[in-house]
């Protein structure tokens, strides 16, 4: 990855003394930054294109983009207007191409906005105009997510059980990583702090060696919260400033907020005295968490401690996602031409 982007960096100096780059090359550019700097991908596609004075695919591809950036960012909010404008060129051919990628990307945001059947019926979508392994795998990985937001765990399980064997046979280690990670998490929720630490354990070095920053980051992260609710302090301290340094390095607030609630949950353990304005500030960015499941895990293990009384997420009413054009989706029968691929 890093050797992509830098030859995509000299490739967009060597064109600025040819010529301007052309929407195409500018793509790629904004592309080849997504895994190790989502920002930069973002900056990108904003400042040196206009999707509306883009042709269909060119204008397929920067949503599709900007969707994966704002996800790996966490700007969930700002998915939805991708989303909504893919659709209206779903009979474009290129379109057809990339239903996998657009179905998932909109079964992700279905699920992060508690639209959980909704969420299936796009992965189930998605999954059938899958092309490979790799893609199916993912997407197993994304409905066990929804069954887990469901708290339906016993599938959940059965689901990343049987994607982790076929990932080991294919040696897709970034995506058992991911299985890994999930399955800690998982763990977490039900109080199995011990095998919880040793999936992120797992999941941490395998993102480690694949050079995957965002799930670094995540894996990280959990398992520093593992070392605090098990007193592990020296574990704590020898993961925490390579873990901070990347995260604070990586445009993801949520992460950043978690990563401050957890060390100042250490400092306390030390002996430092939580001062008035931590604490508001604590108490202020307590609601931009990544999810309740998230904010439940701090309320149960961090917030009591430090003394901060936070209200505990309440069950959201889970209500139809009634778009017209979803409709398309519940249907899924986009004619694919298998020449385009």
């Amino acid at each position: 990855m890093y050797i992509k982007v830098v030859t995509m960096v000299i490739g967009t100096l060597m064109l600025s003394f040819s010529g301007h780059a052309s929407e195409t090359e500018t793509l790629d550019e904004a592309e080849a930054y997504i895994q190790v700097n989502p920002a930069k991908t973002l900056e990108i596609l904003r400042t040196q294109l206009s999707p509306d004075k883009l042709g269909d695919s060119e204008f397929i591809r920067w949503h599709l983009l900007n969707t994966r950036a704002t996800l790996q960012t966490n700007q969930i909010e700002r998915m939805y207007v991708s989303l909504e404008a893919l659709f209206t060129k779903d009979n474009v051919p290129y379109f057809k191409t990339k239903l996998t990628s657009i179905m998932s990307a909109l079964g992700i945001w279905l699920r992060r906005e508690n639209y959980l059947e909704e969420a299936l019926i796009s992965l189930n979508c998605s999954y059938k105009y899958t092309t490979s392994e790799r893609q199916r795998l993912t997407l197993m990985n994304s409905m066990a997510l929804v069954y887990r937001q469901l708290n339906d765990y016993s599938t959940a399980r059965a689901s990343y059980d049987k994607a982790k064997e076929i990932a080991n046979k294919l040696n897709q280690e970034s995506i058992v990583a991911m299985i890994e990670n999930n399955l800690g998490l998982m763990d977490l929720d039900e109080g199995n702090v011990r095998s919880a630490e040793q999936h992120f354990r797992l999941a941490l070095a395998s993102y480690q060696s694949t050079d995957k920053r965002s799930g670094q980051i995540s894996a990280g992260i959990n398992l520093l919260f593992t070392f605090l609710i098990q007193n592990e302090l020296l574990n704590y301290q020898r993961l925490y400033q390579p873990t901070a340094t990347l995260t604070e390095a990586f445009p993801n607030i949520a992460k950043q907020h978690l990563l401050l609630w957890l060390n100042s949950y250490f400092e306390h353990l030390q002996g430092k005295v939580l001062s008035d304005d931590l604490r508001h500030q604590l108490i202020s960015i307590y609601p931009d968490l990544e999810s309740d499941k998230i904010r439940r895990l701090v309320n149960n293990h961090l917030s009591h401690g430090l003394h901060i009384s936070l209200p505990e997420p309440e069950e959201k009413q889970r209500k139809p996602f009634t778009q017209p054009w979803f409709d398309k989706v519940r249907k899924c029968q986009w004619r694919v031409d298998n020449s385009l691929f």
